[in-house]
């Protein structure tokens, strides 16, 4: 049975994605408030998406799972360079999962290591930590098949993987107070962020640190902060989730259509409209990205958009299943 928290959890993170793409489409990273909710934003919603990916995670029925996300993957990677080829972007190279797709590929790297996560909970924990430290300084560019992000992400989902509902009960038996104070913290964490004025990419975890300019011993230090700030926004917004948040709800049982979909809009809304909107104040900005966002996440959750992405995802399954049916009509004839 589905954990009402958890979808409300992954509902409110989804339109969080989505928002964050349409204000980072007008500019968000330049300064002043946009960048503000971004720092925020981006401090802790993908570790906490991670995490609940994590919670969900089961070791059973592997292969299946994985070849549904490979059909996801490549199947909307071929849509999306298509759209950009016919408008005149440059295509990426293939092992570089197009903006969004990197989760998709991250996802199969997880999905093959539950069961190793579920049989030796503590030992991954500790190693995931030391590899999420250190793979900054490995020198591929971090977007390759999407190492950086997953490697760095890793502790969140084996977390989750391990020990989510537990970590989820007892965050939501916190006392009023105590949920405030961690909501005080997660903010005033967020706001030195901002201050410190980071290269987004320091919060998108997909460069080395070399692409960060930080070769150093301070490359796994700054990360490591970055990720504790994920943690507290992590528990912060777990804390005070809650199943009856029926319109949250409703969308975080269909968040995967909405992050495949929602792209659409959001290049859209970049290519044809930004440039009319350069000289708009930022306030405006940000309160026009989350309308956006709201509006796109939602209706990027209506059934057609849900059948379609199924239809991809259980594709390798349809096709061996067609294939035994025919084998099966064969040795009966």
């Amino acid at each position: 049975m589905r954990d009402g928290r958890i979808d409300a959890a992954r509902g409110a993170l989804i339109i969080g994605v989505v928002v964050g793409h349409f204000l980072e489409r007008s500019h968000g990273w330049d300064g002043g408030v946009q960048r503000l909710a971004l720092t925020v934003l981006y401090a802790f919603h993908m570790p906490a998406f991670v995490f609940l990916t994590g919670t969900v995670a089961k070791p059973s029925r592997t292969l299946r799972k994985v070849l549904g996300l490979l059909s996801v993957l490549v199947g909307f990677q071929i849509v999306y360079l298509v759209v950009l080829a016919a408008t005149g972007v440059p295509l990426l190279e293939w092992y570089w999962p197009y903006w969004v797709l990197w989760f998709i590929m991250a996802m199969i790297w997880w999905q093959l290591l539950v069961p190793l996560i579920k049989r030796y909970p503590v030992t991954m924990l500790v190693l995931s930590v030391l590899v999420a430290l250190l793979a900054g300084y490995a020198e591929p560019h971090g977007n390759w098949f999407a190492y950086q992000r997953t490697l760095v992400f890793l502790p969140f989902f084996i977390v989750g993987c391990a020990w989510g509902g537990s970590i989820i009960d007892v965050l939501q038996r916190l006392h009023v107070a105590v949920k405030l104070a961690l909501a005080a913290v997660f903010l005033a964490y967020a706001v030195l962020l901002f201050r410190w004025d980071p290269e987004p990419h320091w919060l998108f975890q997909n460069w080395t640190y070399g692409q960060l300019g930080e070769s150093g011993v301070d490359g796994p230090i700054l990360r490591g902060g970055v990720l504790i700030a994920g943690a507290l926004g992590t528990a912060m917004l777990l804390s005070v989730v809650s199943s009856a948040q029926r319109p949250l709800v409703w969308i975080g049982r269909r968040t995967l259509p909405v992050f495949l979909f929602h792209v659409f809009p959001v290049l859209a809304f970049g290519w044809l409209l930004m440039p009319s909107l350069e000289h708009v104040p930022g306030s405006v900005l940000l309160l026009l990205g989350c309308g956006l966002g709201i509006g796109t996440a939602y209706v990027c959750a209506a059934t057609p958009f849900v059948i379609i992405t199924d239809g991809v995802r259980r594709f390798p399954e349809t096709v061996l299943l067609a294939r035994r049916a025919r084998s099966r009509s064969t040795a009966v004839s």
